[in-house]
C-alpha cells in the first residue's frame, strides 16, 4: 500500500504525462531509477519516434482589464489549438449551454465565445455562427469535478480548425465581473487569447527489467507483463493521472516482488508509453520483436547514411553562400541541386497560395503586390528550369541562394530525424538481443484501476474489429484454465470474495465481455494476440474511470485500500504464470502484425 500511494503521488507530481512532454520525460526516468535500484535484473529502453500534439501556455486577456492562464483543449484529433502569433482578438459572449437559441440578443461573429462546460457538442453552433475561438467555464465544485464523459463527447475527428479551451468559473468572475452579461456589443469587453501549439516528432520511451529466471528447464519460455506510465490529458498541462497510474504501480510492485525471489520462468516487465496514441509504445514493442533483424540492420545502415548524407550537403550549401570557384563548385553538387530544387518548389507553393488570395480579394485587391508576387513566382521557375545552378545569371542566382538557410534547415532537420531514428532503430536491436531466442509464452497487459468491482481476463478489446468467423479465444483454453486456478489462489491469499475474477475469454451471452468496461478501451492483450502471442488484459471490471485525462483525476481521489488487495491479487496471479507448474499450452494465435 505504502508503494501504491509512492509511485501515485509521485507520478501525479509530475504533471502532464503524455506523449513528448516534460513529465513523461520524468516519468520514464523514475521507472528506470526505480528498476536500477532493485538492484535484479536487467534494465533496458526502447526508443522510438511518434508524433505529438505538443501545447505551449495559453492566456485570456481582456482589454482594459486582467489577464489569466486558460487551459488549452485537446479536443481535436488533427488539428491542435494554436493561434495567430499575435494572437486573436474579439468581442467576448457568454452563450450559456451553447444552443442555437442561447445566442439570442449577442453578436457572435469574430468574438471569443463563452460557454459552460456541460454544453454537448454544441460548440458547433459557436462556429457555424462565425466566432473565432471557444472557451469553456467550469463551474464543477472542488469535490465533483467534471468527468472524462464531458470531455469525450467533444471530441471531434474532421480537422476544424476552431480552438478551444478551458477556464474556471471563478476566474471568469476575476476577468469579467458578471461574464454571464457579455452579449458582444459594443462597449463590452473586449478578449485577447494566445496560445502556441502544433505537431512535432518526438522520441519516447518503453523501460523494461528482465529478470532471466532460476529454472533452466523455462529458459525458453519467455513471460511479459506490461503497463503503461504516462496518461491521457484531454486538458495538457492539467492531467495528474493519478488513478491512471494505478496499472504501473501494479508493475513495480512486481519487479519489487521478483527481485526479493526471483521467477523461475524469464520475466520481461514492460513500462510502456504512448497510450493514449493508439498504444504506441507497445505496437513498437511487438514491431522490435516481430521484425526481422536484418530489416532492422538495413534500416540503421541506411539512417546513418541519410544522416552522413545530410551533413555533406550542409557543408556544401555553406561553401555556396561564399563568393568565388568553391561556391560554384558547391552549386555543382547533386546534393545541393536536389536540396535547392525542393526548397524552390515549396516556395513556388506558398507564392502561388499567396497570389491566389490576393487575387479572389474582390474590389480590395492590391494589383501591386500581385505583379510583385507574379514576377518573383516566374523567376523562381526560370531558375527551376536551370540544368546548371553553377552558371546562373547573378540575378537568379541571388534569388536562389537566398532560398539557401531555409534548404540548410530542412537538411539540419532530415540529419536529426536520421539520427533520432538510428538511435531508435539501435534500442530495439537490444532488445532483441535481451530476449534472444526465447519464445514469449504469455503476455499479460494491465489496465488496472482503483475503482471497480474485480478483475477481468480478456483476449480481445476495442482497437480492432474482429471478423465475425473469428474466435480470437480459439488458441487460449489451456491459458484459461491454468489463470482461473491461479486466480482462485491469489483471490484466497489476499482474502477477497468469489467472483472477483472473471473470465472474460470465455463465450458468455449472457454476460458478454464487452459489458464489463464501460469507457470500451484499446486494451493491450489485443496486440499480442495479433503478434501470434498468447496476449491478454487483466483489467479492473465495472469502472468508466471517468477521471482519467481529466484535471480531476487527483491522488486523494483514488481508492488505495481498494488498490493494494487488487494489486496483491495481480502479483500473486502474475507469480503463478511464471512459476514451473502453470502451463500455457501449445496452441498460438496466428501472427498477423504487420509494419510499414
Amino acid at each position: 500500500a505504502d508503494l501504491d500511494r509512492v509511485v501515485i503521488e509521485s507520478l501525479a507530481g509530475l504533471g502532464d504525462r503524455s506523449l513528448g512532454t516534460p513529465g513523461g520525460r520524468l516519468a520514464a526516468d523514475a521507472v528506470e531509477a526505480f528498476f536500477k535500484g532493485l538492484e535484479a535484473g536487467e534494465v533496458g529502453r526502447l526508443s522510438y519516434r511518434a508524433p505529438a500534439m505538443l501545447h505551449g501556455p495559453a492566456s485570456l486577456a481582456v482589454d482594459g482589464g486582467g489577464r489569466a492562464d486558460v487551459s488549452p483543449l485537446a479536443l481535436n484529433a488533427f488539428t491542435p489549438g494554436s493561434l495567430p502569433p499575435d494572437g486573436l482578438t474579439g468581442p467576448a459572449v457568454y452563450a450559456g449551454a451553447g444552443g442555437y437559441r442561447d445566442f439570442d440578443g449577442t453578436l457572435p461573429k469574430d468574438a471569443i465565445v463563452l460557454m459552460d462546460l456541460d454544453s454537448g457538442r454544441n460548440w458547433q453552433a459557436a462556429a457555424q455562427l462565425g466566432a473565432r475561438a471557444l472557451i469553456y467555464i467550469d463551474d464543477s465544485p472542488p469535490n465533483d469535478p467534471a468527468g472524462a464523459g464531458v470531455y469525450r463527447d467533444k471530441f471531434e475527428l474532421t480537422p476544424v480548425r476552431f480552438p478551444r479551451f478551458l477556464l474556471s468559473a471563478a476566474k471568469a468572475r476575476e476577468l469579467f465581473g458578471d461574464y454571464k452579461a457579455l452579449k458582444g456589443g459594443p462597449g463590452g469587453a473586449t478578449a485577447v487569447l494566445a496560445a502556441k501549439a502544433g505537431w512535432e516528432p518526438v522520441v519516447a520511451d518503453n523501460v523494461h527489467v528482465l529478470f532471466p529466471g532460476t529454472d533452466p528447464a523455462l529458459a525458453g519460455q519467455l513471460l511479459v507483463v506490461d503497463a503503461a506510465y504516462d496518461a491521457a490529458a484531454y486538458a495538457p498541462g492539467r492531467a495528474p493521472g493519478a488513478d491512471e497510474a494505478a496499472s504501473l504501480a501494479a508493475l513495480l510492485r512486481l519487479a519489487r516482488d521478483f527481485a526479493a525471489q526471483p521467477p523461475a520462468r524469464p520475466t520481461l516487465l514492460v513500462a510502456t508509453s504512448g497510450r493514449g496514441q493508439s498504444m504506441a509504445g507497445l505496437r513498437e514493442f511487438f514491431g522490435a520483436l516481430r521484425g526481422k533483424g536484418k530489416d532492422l540492420r538495413t534500416q540503421a545502415r541506411d539512417l546513418k547514411e541519410t544522416a552522413r548524407k545530410a551533413e555533406g550537403v550542409i557543408k556544401s550549401l555553406d561553401e555556396a553562400a561564399a563568393d568565388g570557384e568553391a561556391a560554384k563548385a558547391a552549386l555543382a553538387d547533386p546534393g545541393v541541386r536536389e536540396a535547392l530544387l525542393e526548397t524552390l518548389k515549396d516556395e513556388v507553393d506558398v507564392v502561388t497560395t499567396r497570389l491566389m488570395r490576393l487575387r479572389l480579394a474582390g474590389q480590395t485587391r492590391d494589383e501591386a503586390a500581385i505583379a510583385a508576387l507574379a514576377e518573383r513566382r516566374a523567376g523562381l521557375r526560370r531558375i527551376m528550369w536551370r540544368e546548371n545552378f553553377a552558371a546562373l545569371p547573378p540575378a537568379e542566382a541571388e534569388l536562389l541562394l537566398a532560398l539557401a538557410p531555409a534548404a540548410r534547415e530542412r537538411l539540419a532537420r532530415d540529419r536529426a530525424g536520421a539520427e533520432a531514428e538510428a538511435g531508435c532503430v539501435e534500442s530495439a536491436r537490444e532488445l532483441r538481443k535481451l530476449v534472444g531466442d526465447r519464445d514469449v509464452t504469455a503476455q499479460a497487459s494491465l489496465y488496472l484501476s482503483s475503482h471497480g468491482q474485480g478483475v477481468v481476463s480478456l483476449c480481445e478489446g476495442f482497437g480492432f474489429e474482429v471478423k465475425p468467423d473469428v474466435n480470437p479465444a480459439q488458441a487460449y483454453g489451456r491459458l484459461n484454465r491454468s489463470l482461473a486456478a491461479a486466480a482462485e489462489a491469489a483471490a484466497k491469499a489476499v482474502g477477497l470474495p468469489a467472483g472477483y475474477y472473471r473470465d472474460g475469454m470465455r463465450d458468455d451471452r449472457q454476460n458478454p465481455w464487452q459489458g464489463m468496461l464501460p469507457d470500451r478501451p484499446i486494451l493491450g492483450g489485443e496486440f499480442g494476440n495479433l503478434a501470434g502471442v498468447l496476449g491478454f488484459t487483466l483489467a479492473t471490471v465495472g469502472d468508466a474511470r471517468l477521471a482519467w485525462g481529466t484535471p480531476g483525476d487527483l491522488p486523494d481521489r483514488v481508492d488505495f485500500a481498494a488498490l493494494d488487495k487488487q494489486g496483491r491479487f495481480v502479483a500473486s496471479m502474475v507469480a503463478a504464470m511464471a512459476s514451473p507448474g502453470f502451463e500455457a499450452g501449445e496452441k498460438r494465435p496466428r501472427n498477423v502484425f504487420s509494419t510499414l
